[in-house]
């Protein structure tokens, strides 16, 4: 159930800290996600490859010819060929068997890694959701399902054999029986329009008043009873969310990474389901968003990812929000969970570290 905000003060997130600053690591999330201390993170958000069967190059990327070093077959079955500069690439040469026998393991270890009143979200779309619930079915238990995101843009191309398809999904999952929720952090007044934010005349046939301190109201007879609706009560959004654009080529947040989402996504996710000062996870963070809205939010945070071009565009964007010069990445020499001093070779950077860590670390 909800209203976790009055629940124990949660373990301390000093091991998932060693020096107190945030992280952005580079590397396999599996292994890291092994070398964290069980139920350490307050919310976790992943936007995993979505079983597409394309690749995903930077866009300097995307005429180039694959580089010796950017050419390895990995060990779980995805296509051989990648770009140096490539974000990442989503194909899988035993089909969907491999890529869920990739992804599960992961989702076990986000599953551990959670408080008990701790969140996941994951984004998919069509393409394998239905595979992945069943899978996170067995891992959280059916009743720990809270909700089906449906996230609804208009951007893209148009289909003309079939409907559009215009929506990804997004999976929510609590980790036990309690969990956070802060509906006034993310409640919409009830008179706005959800698509375009403006003020609706009409609601289907809810008669319009006005009462004596100017407030507009609506009402209507069910029952014998008489029930009245202010437009400005906070209510919240359903779970179609269509007032959440999709980025646009000029969009100011635009960085060109392939699959990068709003902000916005992410600022409604993180309000509503961890506190200030909570821990925010990302382990497929790509350009960084989940990490941006949660510096934003207040909140703690630890990105990962396995491409070097994401985490240093993740590490850019951040640098610029922080109105900081990126830090140099460092290489960690001991486990990824171990508390202690950043080694002595790491200068000081007071907003966030950025690691590179293999599976042997």
């Amino acid at each position: 159930m909800p209203g976790a905000r009055g629940a124990r003060r949660p373990p301390t997130s000093a091991p998932l800290f060693p020096d107190a600053r945030n992280r952005l690591i580079e590397g396999d999330c599996l292994a890291l996600m092994r070398a964290l201390p069980a139920q350490s993170i307050d919310l976790i958000y992943v936007d995993p490859p979505f079983y597409s069967g394309r690749d995903y190059p930077l866009p300097a990327a995307r005429h180039a010819a694959p580089t010796a070093a950017a050419t390895a077959v990995a060990s779980e079955g995805r296509a051989a060929v990648n770009h140096a500069a490539a974000a990442f690439v989503d194909r899988w040469e035993g089909g969907l068997d491999d890529y869920l026998a990739w992804l599960t393991p992961r989702l076990q270890e986000m599953h551990r890694l959670l408080r008990p009143t701790g969140s996941l979200f994951i984004h998919l779309d069509w393409h394998a959701v239905h595979y992945v619930k069943c899978a996170l079915d067995g891992i959280f238990g059916y009743a720990r399902f809270r909700n089906q995101i449906v996230w609804h843009y208009a951007s893209g191309g148009r289909a003309t054999s079939s409907f559009p398809r215009k929506h990804d999904l997004i999976l929510w999952y609590s980790r036990s029986d309690t969990w956070t929720f802060n509906s006034t952090a993310v409640s919409v007044p009830r008179g706005v329009c959800p698509t375009c934010g403006a003020a609706r005349d009409h609601w289907n046939h809810l008669r319009r008043h006005v009462d004596a301190d100017g407030r507009v109201y609506r009402t209507i007879r069910s029952a014998g009873r008489v029930y009245r609706y202010y437009d400005d009560e906070p209510t919240l959004p359903p779970d179609v969310w269509l007032d959440v654009s999709h980025l646009q080529q000029r969009d100011p947040e635009q960085l060109s990474y392939p699959t990068q989402k709003p902000e916005a996504l992410l600022l409604r996710i993180i309000a509503a389901c961890s506190e200030p000062g909570q821990v925010v996870a990302d382990f497929f963070c790509g350009s960084g968003t989940t990490l941006a809205a949660a510096q934003r939010l207040g909140r703690r945070w630890l990105g990962v990812d396995c491409s070097a071009a994401a985490v240093a565009i993740a590490a850019g964007r951040l640098s610029r929000l922080l109105d900081l010069p990126s830090p140099a990445p460092r290489r960690r020499r001991r486990s990824v969970g171990a508390a202690g001093p950043p080694p002595a070779a790491a200068p000081p950077h007071p907003g966030y570290t950025v690691e590179r860590a293999d599976e042997a670390s």
